[in-house]
């Protein structure tokens, strides 16, 4: 485009901060990372290094392709213009980027100045170049591509100004990528309750048993303290008997007998202190146990918590969700080794699925 009318293009990393606001409210922050072409060809460039890591890191992977490149009636000459002014680094970039083990989230093929080729390249032809120049993007296994055609409007770029500004599909990009953000939210809020719901069911089960062991430290506790009875009774009556026969008269005294009912008795005060001893030792570990019974509820009832927040955050995603669905089937989506229906319909089974787990998840701990 004019540098008259627009600023020259980028000649380096700029980080664009955005809020998506719908109705007054926001839906979500996002970041816009700007990279110029050449950071890709140049390992000198401070900002190479970065390039993967924030690959890496995002939702959306964005490729501009400028359209003067798809103007004309010539195939082949079209598949050579995007190769050496656009693919062919990108494809050397991430032929690198793939042997280090990198993996691509979806990627939009941007295709700039739609205004200038929308006579001389139709949808099937725009199929065949991108397959071709992008041969590397479109043969790997597990990556989902779109393809946006966007301007500002008919000859927008030209010096005069004879241009209006009249955007077509320029929120798309924005879309698909605040969309692809929320189904990895999605995921990432999934796995976290998949988690918190069995940590659930773990401490569900530790209370389990530490009520089992309550209840049986309990009832040992009650025989100990009945055989504390038993042996104090015995103590008392064994006591009476030797305090008997030594008043009786010293020709009638079994001295023998009164040396058994001493040493009985002091055994029996053995065993009632060894049955105190565990009695205490006992009860310390039910009042453990019932301190850690609080611990595990309290834990529960946070995921709980957790669980509602998440509900509602589902909710919230429904609704997001109804705002793209007209707008996300005007892209073209490559999915799986062939082109697909719009990314709306391709990705509803997989939001659908994240979004039952996190109902089942959420029915699994309300009935606990």
């Amino acid at each position: 485009m004019s540098e008259d009318r627009f600023p020259a293009g980028t000649d380096q990393a700029i980080i664009y901060l955005f809020n998506l606001n719908y109705a007054h409210e926001t839906i979500m922050p996002f970041q816009w990372i700007d990279y110029p072409g050449r950071v890709m060809r140049d390992k000198t460039n401070e900002d190479y290094p970065k390039v993967a890591q924030n690959i890496r890191e995002s939702s959306t992977l964005f490729i501009c392709v400028d359209g003067k490149l798809l103007v004309g009636e010539n195939t082949e000459r079209k598949i050579k213009n995007v190769r050496r002014k656009c693919s062919m680094t990108i494809n050397r970039y991430f032929g690198k980027y793939f042997e280090a083990g990198g993996h691509l989230p979806p990627v939009g093929i941007i295709l700039t100045k739609a205004d200038l080729f929308q006579h001389d390249t139709n949808e099937e032809e725009i199929r065949v170049i991108l397959q071709e120049a992008f041969s590397p993007l479109f043969v790997a296994k597990n990556i989902r591509i779109g393809v946006i055609p966007v301007t500002l409007g008919e000859n927008i770029q030209d010096d005069n100004y004879s241009g209006e500004v009249d955007p077509v599909n320029i929120h798309l990009p924005i879309f698909m990528g605040i969309w692809c953000a929320l189904n990895d939210r999605i995921k990432d809020y999934t796995d976290k309750l998949a988690a918190n719901l069995s940590s659930t069911s773990d401490l569900q089960g530790k209370i389990s048993d530490k009520n089992s062991r309550i209840n049986s430290l309990t009832q040992n506790v009650s025989n100990l303290k009945q055989n504390i009875n038993n042996l104090t009774q015995n103590i008392n009556s064994m006591d009476y008997a030797m305090r008997d026969e030594q008043d009786s008269f010293f020709l009638w005294r079994d001295d023998d007998k009164i040396k058994n009912l001493k040493k009985n008795i002091s055994q029996s005060q053995n065993q009632i202190t060894s049955s105190q001893s565990q009695i205490n030792s006992s009860q310390n570990e039910i009042n453990s146990s019932q301190n850690a019974i609080k611990d595990f509820e309290s834990r529960i009832s946070r995921n709980r918590e957790e669980a509602r927040k998440i509900k509602e955050f589902v909710d919230t995603m429904q609704r997001d969700r109804k705002m793209f669905q007209d707008y996300l089937e005007q892209i073209m989506w490559f999915v799986d080794g062939r082109w697909q229906e719009p990314l709306i319909k391709t990705v509803e089974k997989s939001f659908n699925n994240y979004r039952d787990k996190f109902m089942g998840f959420v029915d699994s701990l309300r009935q606990k």
